[in-house]
């Protein structure tokens, strides 16, 4: 049995996991019909009943099913090889090194170390010399690519140079997506503080506590308008300035509390979607004259 390296066809989309872990060819033998061909996914090693270790012999698989008292391996033939699981005496999975990335010196030494198994298997069971060094070649040759500049990434060659400039890209994107997720939970606690602030004039206290059926009446409201266009006209700056920022009822608004300061001055609650008011709770004191009652 040959082992060769394969051209895969355009239209072989290399999705499923057992098809990315195999990239040799099982390719004409006694056994094989000259047209047919399938992935190898790993190496069984084995001895016949009755030979010792140093005959014991290797075959490529693409599949197996294990049972009891055998295992079945199909080999491309159309009829499966049936071993013992008895004298079964190593199964490798050769996936992770025929289509695995290459692209840092960790994955090349993996693949590096895997060789060195192999080469160790053949000095251990001679005769599984053909299957393993086959195997070996391959693996090389995916190793002669990388150490010229090349990298592999799922399943994908390309030049060094690029393959940094896409992790560099996503390692900014990465940067970029945590520094936003930090300012939205800082952005949140923020608003939670504000809710809770301590205001004058004393009637924002009142208003803080009744945030909560405040905002399940906006909730309500907006939820009968059903995308209906709505609002009392845009806020004026000044007063969005002079706010504090607190939870809205939902993310396409914003909310936020102001206070004037001032023990008898109004204190204002409002709802916002695209600077427009949506709503508005307004709060004051109304002072009497004790002389005039």
């Amino acid at each position: 049995m040959s082992l060769i390296l394969p051209h895969l066809p355009p239209f072989l989309h290399l999705r499923s996991w057992w098809q990315l872990a195999s990239l040799i060819l099982l390719t004409a033998s006694a056994q094989l019909h000259a047209q047919s061909q399938a992935y190898a996914k790993g190496i069984v090693i084995y001895i016949a009943p009755g030979d010792t270790l140093q005959d014991a012999r290797a075959s490529l698989y693409r599949s197996y099913t294990h049972a009891q008292p055998t295992s079945s391996f199909d080999i491309g033939s159309g009829t499966p090889l049936v071993i013992e699981n008895s004298v079964v005496l190593e199964m490798l999975d050769l996936g992770p090194h025929l289509l695995g990335n290459i692209a840092t010196p960790a994955d090349r030494q993996g693949m590096a170390s895997f060789i060195s198994s192999l080469q160790a298997l053949i000095q251990k069971y001679p005769k599984t010399s053909p299957v393993c060094t086959s195997v070996v070649k391959v693996i090389q040759s995916n190793l002669d690519r990388y150490d010229k500049g090349e990298v592999r990434l799922d399943g994908q060659w390309e030049s060094r140079e690029t393959y940094q400039k896409h992790v560099a890209a996503s390692q900014q994107a990465y940067l970029e997506e945590m520094a936003l997720a930090i300012m939205q939970r800082q952005k949140a606690q923020d608003m939670q503080a504000h809710l809770s602030g301590t205001y004058r004039p004393q009637v924002a206290s009142v208003m803080q506590k009744d945030y909560e059926s405040y905002m399940g009446y906006v909730t309500h409201f907006l939820e009968r308008q059903q995308g209906a266009e709505i609002g009392l006209g845009p806020i004026d700056p000044g007063l969005y300035e002079r706010s504090r920022l607190i939870p809205p009822p939902s993310g396409t608004h914003e909310a936020g509390i102001y206070s004037s300061g001032t023990e008898n001055g109004p204190a204002i609650i409002w709802v916002i979607r695209d600077k427009t008011i949506i709503s508005m709770m307004v709060g004051f004191t109304l002072l009497t004259d004790p002389e005039s009652s």
